[in-house]
């Protein structure tokens, strides 16, 4: 998740009532992926939604237009524009099959997590969806939710509770280790030496997802480079924190090899703190540091383009709420055996009909749809993926978006969709 609020490049007056599906946002949006367009849809319309709509498997009524569902959603928060990109992907699936889908936003406090989904069933909805702000407060109201028969599918986060039906989310250290081994690779293919310490800047260990994110990137930088000294700084996700550490570290230790980072704040003060030690030189350069990191933040976006930033991966929010959406309807249509199983491999390639595969792998297909400008469905990027096992739930593991200097203006990511969908002019 990103912690840094991009105010300056969002309108959240505009974004607090903007209604198409009867969306209703308490408060206002937080980090992912995936490409879009801002061109317009083809004149005659092609491939996912037409193939979509046309197959008559067990799941094509979960993409196929109805009148449609009324769903609780309750994310993590809602005042960030990565959550914002997330929320309004998800409505425009909505607003495609005809649902509605109401969001209140807890602000990361589970007992107002808890009040809001009591609340939301009291209005009446079909299912519920969202990010569990907390892994074990929530398993009793989340049971409580499926008691009354009501299905659950949650992104971005989980509950320690088989009562979730599906769970949409990367896992946080292979997210790292993808990072990690781009970075790897570079370094490789520039036949870089390295030499000094590594600098790996994290929250802290009291935030597990933010330590699996820096181990991943770890774990293959120690399977490259062996003999490098891997020094952890906690910075608490603070960008002048991140700063100060690697400043302090640059004049205590020298110049590192790398430097690495566990999310967007913490990236972007990390490479502040290299120009305040006059030791950040652009990729290419003699005495280049690289520097790679989790999140693709807009101004990571820049430092990348400067060569500052070397590598970056970040989630896919615009498939977040839209999977979780289309899983809930496949439920109510279908009924739960009509997942994918613990053990399948999800693809999506819209030239195949939707459900089970002869391979033993199941399709997933979102239509291809323009939405205010963005064709948030355009590159499934998220898969193929597993679905595996989780406190007796299914968690579908998908896929992250590599970024970096060569495609960070027009890759799928929540930066580039956000100046389309919010930006003040």
């Amino acid at each position: 998740m990103t912690e840094k609020k991009e105010e300056a490049t969002v309108s959240r007056r505009s974004y607090l009532k903007y209604g198409a599906a009867a969306v209703v946002v308490v408060a206002a949006g937080a980090g992912g992926a995936y490409y879009y367009s801002t061109m317009p849809p083809p004149t005659s319309p092609t491939p996912s939604t037409t193939t979509v709509t046309a197959t008559t498997t067990a799941s094509a009524a979960a993409t196929t237009k109805t009148s449609g569902f009324f769903w609780g959603d309750s994310p993590f928060e809602m005042e960030e524009d990565w959550y914002w990109t997330l929320n309004r992907s998800a409505l425009a699936y909505a607003n495609y099959v005809g649902d509605r889908m109401e969001t209140i936003d807890p602000h990361m406090h589970p007992e107002e997590q808890i009040s809001d989904i009591t609340y939301m069933m009291q209005l009446g909805i079909d299912g519920l969806m969202g990010c569990p702000t907390d892994p074990d407060a929530l398993v009793k109201t989340l049971d409580s939710v499926k008691s009354q028969g009501l299905p659950i599918c949650v992104y971005d986060g989980t509950a320690k509770t088989a009562s979730i039906d599906m769970a949409v989310r990367v896992d946080s250290f292979r997210l790292g280790a993808l990072c990690g081994d781009a970075l790897v690779k570079k370094i490789q293919a520039a036949g870089a030496t390295l030499k000094g310490p590594v600098f790996s800047v994290t929250h802290g260990t009291v935030n597990p997802v933010q330590m699996d994110r820096i181990h991943g990137i770890e774990q293959e930088f120690s399977k490259a480079f062996p003999d490098l000294k891997i020094q952890e700084y906690y910075c608490e996700s603070q960008t002048e924190e991140a700063k100060t550490a690697v400043f302090e570290a640059c004049k205590s230790m020298g110049t590192p090899a790398a430097v690495i980072a566990s999310n967007g704040t913490q990236l972007i003060g990390a490479v502040e703190g290299l120009q305040s030690a006059k030791l950040a030189v652009p990729t290419g350069q003699p005495g280049h540091v690289w520097v790679a990191g989790v999140d693709a933040m807009p101004d990571g976006i820049a430092l990348c383009k400067q060569g500052l930033i070397d590598q970056m991966v970040d989630q896919p929010p615009l498939f977040y709420g839209s999977l979780a959406m289309y899983f809930l309807r496949l439920i109510k249509l279908q009924g739960e055996s009509a997942l994918p199983s613990i053990g399948q491999t999800v693809i999506s390639d819209a030239t195949k009909a939707l459900g089970p595969q002869s391979d033993g792998t199941y399709n997933v297909v979102l239509p291809d749809i323009n939405y205010k400008g963005v064709r948030p469905f355009q590159y499934p990027t998220w898969a193929p993926c597993p679905v595996v096992n989780d406190y007796g739930h299914r968690w579908l593991q998908v896929n992250a978006t590599l970024v970096d200097a060569s495609n960070c203006d027009t890759a799928p990511i929540y930066a580039n969709v956000a100046k389309v969908w919010f930006s003040e002019s």
